[in-house]
């Protein structure tokens, strides 16, 4: 009994040793020739953004449909704007946060000795996503990702110039980065600030609503139709504030038919002109299904959907408002 005992003692000890042997044969030579994990590679991958000295912004995304956009951004002296693949002004808070977002990017641990031929395994041979950014001066920080793990809670990240290095990433710390053209596009159609406005026209049905500001300093401002008359400042300020609400839902690259939009006939239409000639119009038709209205505008590619069911209410001005107020009111 204490013979067998002994023996099955040394044979759990000669098991032990074979499978450290092997434990240390794999990890030190086997997973160095493919990759080796290093826990401890907690790091920041990009640095030295700035914000405000970036002049340029590019990102590619392929979304879970694999529908890929990719986004060419400019700063420009009035904010940022898409420059492709269309032309538009862009939301600056978006694109503010994501340049916000990217020095913060720190790995949880990193795959080092990763060769080119197992890039693929991580998702590198169709990134899912590219970041390039580039600041006055010249100086580019770019991130590639390949793709998550299996358990979707990490993304596989590259630096450009590092291709043997992969970074393992939370994946929530990329959020703010997968942004597809739409993204990025300004959802509020009329910004002219009050103190630069000029003229001021909202139509409703046969309604139509024409102002002028004879001082910008004042914000005095004068109704040119239905009346020729000095308005109340306060009743145009409230008419226009009413139009800084008004927010796009959804964007459409393509329209039904007008006589389903009720474009061919619009209900409400709205047009600021600012003091250095900035035009921002918006014609709106009958509404879809989900009580969305259609609309259309020069600023914008395609069609728009406007939400608010109180959209009626703020093209709706009753001349009497306008009237000004007697001094002793």
């Amino acid at each position: 009994m204490k013979k067998s005992r002994k023996n099955a003692l040394i044979n759990l000890i000669l098991l032990l040793a074979v499978f450290t042997a092997a434990s240390v044969y794999y990890f030190r030579v086997v997973v160095p020739s493919h990759q080796k994990k290093e826990t401890g590679g907690k790091v920041y991958l990009i640095d030295s953004v700035s914000s405000t000295e970036v002049k340029s912004l590019s990102v590619l995304y392929n979304d879970s449909n694999h529908i890929s956009s990719k986004t060419v951004l400019a700063r420009k002296e009035d904010g940022w704007s898409i420059v492709s693949p269309i032309a538009e002004k862009a939301d600056g808070e978006i694109v503010s946060k994501l340049l916000k977002d990217l020095p913060l990017i720190k790995s949880d641990s990193v795959l080092t000795n990763v060769t080119s031929d197992n890039l693929k395994d991580y998702g590198f041979d169709q990134p899912y996503l590219t970041i390039e950014a580039v600041q006055t001066g010249g100086r580019t920080n770019s991130l590639i990702s390949g793709g998550r793990d299996s358990s979707g809670r990490f993304v596989y990240i590259m630096i450009p110039g590092t291709e043997t290095t992969v970074y393992i990433v939370p994946s929530e710390q990329v959020l703010s980065l997968e942004k597809k053209t739409d993204d990025f596009r300004d959802r509020v159609p009329f910004d002219t600030a009050l103190k630069d406005l000029r003229f001021l026209e909202v139509r409703n049905g046969n309604q139509n609503f024409r102002f002028e500001q004879m001082d910008a300093e004042k914000q005095n401002f004068r109704m040119l139709s239905p009346q020729k008359i000095d308005c109340d400042p306060m009743a145009v300020k409230s008419a226009v504030l009413d139009l800084y609400t008004l927010s796009i839902a959804e964007f459409l690259s393509v329209l039904p038919v007008p006589a389903k939009t009720g474009l061919n006939r619009p209900r409400y239409y709205a047009r600021m002109i600012s003091i250095s000639g900035i035009t921002n119009e918006l014609t709106v038709g009958s509404t879809n299904e989900a009580g969305q209205f259609y609309a259309v505008s020069p600023q914008y590619h395609g069609g728009l959907l406007i939400d608010g069911a109180d959209l009626p209410v703020k093209f709706s001005l009753n001349i009497t408002n306008f009237y000004q107020k007697k001094k002793s009111e």
